[in-house]
């Protein structure tokens, strides 16, 4: 998705427990996951709405994608 690379990772990694420390990591990761998480069942609903609003759409007007104007 971001093309980010095993080396790229250890870095962050290193970065986040040098800036947050190694007690406070993983309550961020878990927090970092779980926004990440409701991030995609967001975008699954609006995909899922938007495919069904369209083929509803279609399925009510058969050939009007043969409608010239």
């Amino acid at each position: 998705m971001f093309n980010v690379g095993g080396l790229e990772l250890l870095a962050i990694a290193l970065v986040a427990l040098v800036v947050l420390g190694p007690d406070k990591l993983p309550a961020a990761l878990r927090q970092a996951g779980s926004a990440l998480g409701q991030l995609r069942r967001m975008s699954d609903a609006f995909r899922i709405d938007v495919t069904a609003a369209l083929t509803d759409d279609a399925a009510e007007r058969p050939g009007a994608d043969l409608r010239v104007d």
